[in-house]
Formats: C-alpha cells, sequence, structure tokens
C-alpha cells in the first residue's frame, strides 16, 4: 500500500490451424513510479512477465498442453536481526524460467484421463522472498463431466 503510479502495456499473438493447433503469447510489461518517500522500490512486482502456450488437439482423443512462463526481476525487501537490531535490506530476485506439460486422452464425452508435469527443469527459485516454490511436480487424474 503506497502511493505509485502504475502503468501496464499488455499484448496477446494467438495462432490457430483449425482445431487442431493453438500457439498462444501473451506477455506484460509493467511501469511504476513510486511518489512515497519510504518506500523505494515497488516490492515483489515484476518488470514484466511472459507466457508462451501451445496445444494440440489429436482427433479430439488426444490433447498436448506445453506451457512457458517467464517472470522478470524483481525487489524484495530481506530482514536481518543482529545485536538485536532489525535490518531491511533491498534485494534484487532473479528472473523466473517455468515450463509446464500436459496430456489429457478423452476416452468418452464424458470421461478422460490427464497428466500434467509442472516445473519439469526442476527449477529452484522464489517467486516471494525466503518461500521457495515447488520443484518438479505431476498430478494425474480422471475427469468426469456428467451431461
Amino acid at each position: 500500500y503506497m502511493n505509485t503510479n502504475y502503468l501496464n502495456i499488455n499484448g496477446q499473438l494467438k495462432y490457430q490451424y483449425k482445431q487442431k493447433l493453438n500457439l498462444i503469447a501473451k506477455g506484460n510489461y509493467y511501469g511504476y513510479t513510486i511518489t512515497d518517500t519510504t518506500n523505494a522500490k515497488p516490492w515483489h512486482k515484476p518488470n514484466f512477465d511472459l507466457t508462451f502456450s501451445a496445444n494440440y488437439n489429436l482427433k479430439s482423443k488426444i490433447i498436448l498442453k506445453a506451457d512457458i512462463f517467464v517472470i522478470g526481476k524483481q525487489w524484495a525487501l530481506q530482514q536481518t536481526t543482529g545485536n538485536n537490531i532489525i535490518v531491511q535490506t533491498p534485494v534484487l530476485l532473479k528472473g523466473i524460467t517455468d515450463i509446464n506439460l500436459g496430456a489429457e486422452y478423452r476416452y468418452t464425452k464424458m470421461l478422460s484421463f490427464f497428466a500434467t508435469f509442472n516445473n519439469i527443469g526442476n527449477f529452484s527459485y522464489y517467486r516471494w522472498d525466503k518461500y521457495p516454490t515447488q520443484r518438479f511436480n505431476f498430478m494425474v487424474g480422471v475427469s468426469f463431466i456428467p451431461f
């Protein structure tokens, strides 16, 4: 909660080939001008983010998905304690890249099976300072939609 002038420029491109292939590229640029004298940086706010997605539909039975997420560098306030004094130091967190893959098998119109693999590069990163994200993880499941 601070006095800030905020600029967001976003864009998206999509290519679709029939009902088989969807390619999507989207991104945001964030600009911050802080007028609050107590805060020097926009804490935990990246300067940009990008998403690249692809979906491939094989005869409406098998759907393959891939996503790449990129989040720019961001500032965080890191607290350290020494001699019973709490000191807050600005730290620049690295940018983030995350890759996800997924597949779905549609057995019928109502029943399908899926598998999703997240962070397949097993990257260790911090979306928030001192809060690590999950490394490689996956989820398998069944989807049933009664009509």
